[in-house]
């Protein structure tokens, strides 16, 4: 367990296998160990240190068997992660470009190496939750079944999971069919998708509010008097050249939407800080909404975080999307999605917008809009077009 971003799907795992009588030891970062322990603390329930049984030499060869079991080019975001690393790695991959083969079951083949260097887990199962980094601790594990929950929508495109499951679970049948020929899975089956759990059952009478705190109540008091367009950060200021043209990004939408008398609700992403917007100065009709006090997910854990979130899409009109997984919150609450596709003249962000998810999943959804004609979004005439593109999405997700 090695993503904070998946802690609301732990607990409902460790949830299940707490009922059916066993014993859960929980592999995570210490860092991650007084969280944990307050959201799934149980006698049957012992953290792990990945710190202490990580193997150095097992992490060495991981990285000089890698390129030779498969390409660089396997996506735009793995090329991006090889071109990141060190110099050395680079030459290597270069390298093993030329013989790397094509077509091979390579979680398979980078899991039949890697258990004569790595550290040994002995279980029953093995269930890993989104993406492993540590892959070579999932190599030498003695256990009667493996399985991997892909609790994202980008994850069976992005990267080799270099991790061989033998079943492995996903939200929807087309992301199943792309882990089976992508990743070389064999059984595949979809699965709930807990991280959306928080939007069950509805809102009768403003209940949620009721539960929202002082700054929360007021953050939300422009919806009485504006009409809002949510616009969901995509990017933090972990990656601040992307960061700063989605600003200008923003701007540019918040001038077409003052054309039509509409209020920009800027959403940070869930691990942004209100020190990352400190001297950004926006236009008069940008509200920034509330960020977090942890530069983490662990909000996600927030029952007022959730509550308010949820409000965000019940109270707007309109959501505009870049690359955020928020849209398909949206289309579970049937909220309108303008999906922004063409920022060519945005480098960084362009490059982003390349991601082979966004490309593959969103691609044939419906209209979509760039910065040449990024005014039409707030045309009446495009509502209809905005509710298909939602329904789309939203037909997608339950596939």
């Amino acid at each position: 367990m090695e993503q904070d971003a998946a802690f609301v799907t732990l607990q409902k795992i460790v949830e299940k296998y707490l009922n059916s009588e066993f014993k859960v030891e929980i592999y995570t970062f210490e860092k991650f160990f007084s969280l944990i322990d307050r959201i799934v603390a149980h006698k049957n329930v012992e953290l792990k240190s990945i710190e202490e049984k990580q193997s150095k030499l097992a992490q060495t060869i991981s990285s000089l068997i890698s390129p030779f079991l498969v390409h660089s080019s396997f996506s735009t975001m793995y090329q991006r992660k090889v071109s990141n690393r060190h110099f050395l790695y680079q030459v290597l991959n270069k390298l093993a470009e030329k013989i790397t083969p094509e077509g091979e079951n390579f979680n398979r083949n980078y899991q039949k190496i890697m258990r004569f260097f790595s550290p040994r887990i002995e279980a029953d199962i093995l269930f890993v939750i989104s993406r492993a980094s540590m892959t070579h601790l999932l190599a030498n594990a003695s256990v009667e079944k493996k399985i991997h929950l892909i609790d994202s929508w980008d994850h069976a495109v992005k990267a080799p999971f270099f991790f061989d499951a033998d079943i492995s679970l996903t939200w929807n049948t087309i992301i199943a069919a792309d882990v089976k020929r992508i990743q070389k899975a064999e059984r595949v089956y979809k699965t709930h998708n807990y991280k959306f759990s928080y939007l069950n059952g509805g809102d009768c009478d403003g209940e949620l509010e009721k539960f929202l705190s002082k700054e929360s109540k007021a953050d939300l008091e422009i919806f009485r008097t504006k009409k809002i367009c949510l616009y969901p950060l995509s990017i933090s200021k972990l990656n601040p050249k992307a960061f700063i043209e989605e600003l200008s990004l923003v701007e540019e939408l918040a001038k077409a939407a003052s054309a039509e008398g509409f209020h920009i609700y800027l959403k940070p992403k869930p691990n942004s800080l209100e020190a990352d917007f400190a001297g950004v100065k926006f236009a008069s009709n940008i509200h920034l909404g509330l960020c977090t006090p942890n530069q983490g997910f662990e909000d996600l854990l927030n029952r007022e975080y959730n509550f308010h979130r949820k409000l965000l899409l019940q109270k707007s009109k309109l959501l505009v999307n870049f690359g955020t997984t928020f849209c398909l919150e949206a289309a579970i609450c049937d909220l309108r999605i303008a999906q922004i596709r063409g920022v060519e003249q945005l480098k960084h962000l362009h490059e982003l917008g390349q991601n082979p998810h966004l490309e593959r999943y969103l691609a044939n959804l419906g209209v979509s809009y760039s910065l040449s004609n990024i005014g039409h979004i707030f045309r009446d005439g495009d509502a209809k077009l905005q509710q298909e593109f939602s329904k789309n999405l939203k037909s997608w997700l339950n596939s």
